[in-house]
């Protein structure tokens, strides 16, 4: 057995935390620290370690193999013991302490008695206060590679270029035609802003000849293991003041110069319609989390009191916005910005973000209750962190409480076909431990206001009716069954020759559906289809220069204007479509050319030919069609990630993950999208289904017909 630790007491009341104090040392020496107790209302002066308990690197980091390569056994001494700690725990130690005195920091795994349920489960409900009361939380992110320190070079020059021109920003966002520089180091951070706007395709005043920017040193950064740890989010969200250090490098306000970069990067996919690098995303919501957060506080902190009679806006990105640096706003504008950080900070929410961002815990309970001192309804949700509580019921008892509260947001995360599932989690019951595999339907698809779903369409109800541990009637709608679902959509290739493969393999798979489903459906049809109907897609606006494009308020254009504007984006679309299905993979055999002909054959029956490549032979700009095509691809991969192209008996066609098979029903429910659920038991008196996925299924959900037909069923899910 491993030495361990001899804790003289157990922290299990009051609040009461140890400290690990780390003795001085030259970089090398062995590791000696030594524990204390001491209490938070004391307010003692700490700093809190945030990082991954194992390997800093995921294997298919650039960098892993270096790691790998060194020592595995590491020990450090506190009080009189010895104990084994991991390389990743032992390198921030060694770089963290101080050559000529003490440090004291809060470390959970030493500062916790791991091995006692009780005080672990006790502290980690504090975790928030702890965190939250620290001078500062150290995130570290591993050693040094040769990718870090330019990668937090950039994001340091990029924070200081905002704060220099922030009188001329735009919610947090970077531009690229501020004042002259007065210094060198000015004139080096507006370089590093230029050479981010060309990476975008813009053409920036002065910027020929600049150097690359290193986008890819940023890509390795963002995928380090500790961005991927469940944990981490709360060590990131509560803290007032975040450092990041990376081997030597240390960068302070790391949070704020992420926050600079990532509004910068969105606000300029957004305007130029290109994606020119693919990013791990899970360092965004944790900074819009952290952002949430802390206005939520400020606000509270100084008084505010929320009205129902202020009335704001919905679907508006706020997180950019700081309450603290606007503390003279007026109270719609504080109301604007409270809701939306309290609706960020819901339990549901918080789930949704972890679970796409496949959040790693070495517990599967641990998804849950690493959430919790973030959460707004955690308390009301009836949630208490307890280990001795299956994870299973866990996950059952939140589902059911916004069950009660005729909320079916749980719904939209099932996914019935992911294996192993434990039989003691019903199907209506979201697997937390399981990240969810591509994009949701209900994040690409917007329903109008009076759709098939809502509550008085054919006496549906969104409070089911519970018959047991593992099963609940709910009131819904049968519409369909499942007659033929496509292959999964191609996997994205990269390296050389990577965007090509990818196009090519997506040509053919479009041709299959084609082949299936093209002489029953427009072009039109299954490319809204393949997009869930989210025809809002960037495409390019044609801007090249730095000047703000002015938005024109809502009352200045006519309807018809606005359906003007959407047709003649849907007719670029319809071309960028049209050439994806052209694209020629090399095919090598002559059976393949005569299958595609007849595919062709059939498309071609929809569309004058002669007309659209007259249209595409004068285009104003063969870049801008380039660029529309490259923009309505990226999405189209997106939206349909993990997902299969499905048609119904009745020859509706849709979209859904890709665990829906031939057979499955297509319900709808009180919700905003329909679901595809499985038969069992059908020879019993009342059939049983499965919830295996919501799906999308083009122009159910503004079926006025069905929506005055329809009557609902009791539809029983376990």
């Amino acid at each position: 057995m491993a030495p361990r630790i001899v804790y003289n007491e157990h922290l299990t009341a009051g609040d009461n935390i140890r400290l690990l104090e780390l003795k001085q040392g030259r970089t090398g020496s062995p590791l000696v620290a030594r524990l204390h107790s001491v209490s938070l209302s004391t307010c003692p002066v700490y700093e809190a370690l945030s990082y991954t308990w194992g390997d800093c690197f995921d294997s298919d980091h650039p960098s892993w193999k270096m790691y790998q390569s060194r020592l595995l056994e590491y020990r450090m001494r506190v009080h009189r013991s010895v104990i084994p700690i991991t390389r990743n725990l032992h390198d921030a130690l060694q770089q963290l302490r101080y050559p000529d005195r003490s440090r004291s920091l809060w470390v959970d795994a030493i500062c916790i008695d791991q091995e006692h349920q009780e005080e672990k489960a006790y502290q980690i409900g504090h975790m928030r206060k702890i965190y939250g009361e620290a001078a500062q939380v150290l995130v570290w992110l591993g050693p040094a590679d040769t990718d870090s320190s330019v990668a937090l070079w950039v994001l340091r020059a990029g924070y200081r270029y905002h704060l220099r021109t922030q009188p001329l920003t735009k919610l947090g966002a970077l531009r690229v035609d501020n004042p002259c520089p007065d210094s060198a180091q000015e004139v080096e951070d507006e370089m590093v802003t230029a050479r981010f706007g060309q990476l975008f395709g813009m053409q920036v005043r002065g910027g020929y000849g600049l150097p690359k920017y290193p986008i890819e040193a940023i890509a390795n950064t963002f995928s380090r293991s500790y961005w991927a740890r469940g944990w981490c989010w709360q060590e990131f969200v509560v803290p007032r003041k975040v450092t990041i250090v990376c081997g030597e490098v240390v960068l302070e306000h790391g949070d704020q110069c992420m926050q600079v970069f990532m509004a910068t990067w969105d606000r300029l996919r957004q305007e130029m319609g290109r994606q020119p690098h693919r990013l791990d995303h899970r360092p965004w919501p944790m900074t819009e989390l952290r952002h949430s957060y802390h206005n939520k506080k400020y606000l509270q902190d100084t008084g505010f009191q929320d009205s129902p009679e202020l009335v704001t806006p919905e679907g508006q990105e706020l997180w950019p916005i700081r309450a603290q640096e606007n503390p003279n706003a007026t109270p719609f504008a504080k109301a604007w910005m409270f809701r939306d950080a309290r609706n960020r900070l819901l339990m549901k929410n918080l789930l949704a973000e972890s679970n796409l961002s496949w959040l790693e815990t070495s517990r599967q309970d641990d998804q849950v209750y690493a959430l919790v001192g973030m959460s707004t309804d955690a308390e009301k949700l009836g949630i208490v962190i307890d280990y001795s509580v299956p994870w299973e019921q866990v996950y059952a008892k939140i589902s059911i409480a916004y069950l009660e509260r005729g909320d079916l947001w749980c719904l939209h995360h099932c996914l019935g076909s992911v294996r192993p599932r434990s039989s003691r989690l019903p199907s209506w019951a979201p697997d937390w431990s399981k990240g969810f595999r591509g994009a949701m339907v209900s994040m690409h698809y917007t329903p109008p206001r009076d759709h098939l779903g809502t509550s008085y369409t054919g006496g549906l109800q969104d409070k089911p009716v519970q018959l047991g541990s593992l099963r609940l009637s709910l009131k819904g709608i049968l519409v369909d069954e499942v007659r033929w679902v496509s292959e999964q959509r191609p996997t994205r290739y990269s390296g050389d020759g990577g965007e090509a493969h990818t196009r090519c393999l997506l040509a053919l798979w479009l041709q299959s559906i084609g082949g299936e489903v093209g002489s029953r459906h427009t072009p039109r049809e299954v490319w809204t289809t393949l997009i869930m109907n989210a025809t809002r897609l960037p495409v390019p606006s044609g801007r090249t220069g730095p000047e703000e494009t002015q938005t024109p308020k809502p009352n200045e254009k006519t309807l018809e204007q606005e359906a003007q504007e959407e047709e003649a984006r849907r007719s670029k679309l319809d071309k960028a479509f049209y050439q994806l299905l052209r694209h020629n993979p090399q095919r090598a055999d002559r059976a393949s050319d005569e299958i595609w002909n007849h595919i062709l054959d059939k498309y071609e029956n929809y569309s004058d030919t002669s007309k659209l490549a007259h249209a595409l032979q004068n285009m104003s700009s063969a870049r801008t069609m380039d660029d529309v095509l490259e923009s309505f691809e990226w999405c189209l991969l997106e939206a349909m990630n993990f997902k299969r192209f499905f048609e119904t008996k009745d020859r509706r066609i849709g979209v859904a993950h890709a665990g829906i098979g031939v057979g499955d029903r297509i319900a709808v429910f009180a919700s905003t999208t329909a679901f595809a659920i499985r038969p069992v038991y059908l020879t019993s008196e009342k059939p049983r289904h499965r919830v295996m996925c919501e799906c999308y299924v083009r122009e159910l959900m503004e079926d006025q017909d069905l929506k005055a037909n329809a009557k609902a069923e009791d539809i029983i899910l376990e």
